[in-house]
């Protein structure tokens, strides 16, 4: 059985090339979810309305999902080669940085904020608007995408005169309020 000092460089080599791979797919994959498979508004001026592209089977967001796990297995191999070499970036950090108070910010800082930045989605709530007008061609979900059977009266939802359809179980209140009764 060989040593584990004689197999480390070729399991350095190993992990490298692995990362490599990764990094080029997450690159290759950014550019296909940007540029190939376009958002609705963009592949809609294209192609038409109703109209959603594909690759190989896979629309826009499946491939942002391959894309988020290639860039989870990445770190995971970043993790491993940052351990395998830790001795090494330990020595070179005490050659450039002698006092020690400026070893110890930069060290925090170079710990901290890598984590701030793959917590951070996950503190964060999004901000909800409603849709604007130039969005106003978008069907609400209970009108569906293949309903005829609306007059076009009510379709229309730039004309003022049409009145919101209210269900009957919700009664208005005061100041625009709406209770389920």
């Amino acid at each position: 059985m060989k040593k584990w000092y004689k197999t480390r460089p070729q399991l350095n080599l190993l992990i490298d090339g692995v990362m490599f791979v990764l990094l080029m797919g997450i690159t290759g994959l950014g550019f296909l979810i940007k540029d190939v498979l376009l958002p609705g508004r963009v592949a809609h001026g294209l192609y038409g309305d109703r109209t959603e592209l594909f690759f190989l089977g896979l629309n826009r967001h499946s491939w942002g999902i391959i894309h988020l796990l290639t860039g989870l297995i990445f770190i995971l191999f970043l993790a491993i080669h940052i351990t395998l070499h830790w001795k090494l970036i330990c020595c070179i950090f005490r050659q450039m940085f002698k006092k020690s108070a400026g070893q110890w910010s930069i060290g925090f800082l170079a710990g901290i904020v890598p984590l701030l930045f793959l917590v951070a989605p996950f503190l964060i709530t999004p901000e909800v608007r409603p849709l604007t007008p130039n969005y106003i061609h978008r069907k609400s979900p209970d009108q569906g995408l293949n309903n005829t059977n609306t007059p076009a009266k009510e379709k229309n939802t730039l004309n003022p005169s049409v009145r919101p359809v209210i269900p009957k179980n919700i009664k208005l209140k005061r100041r625009g309020r709406m209770s389920r009764s």
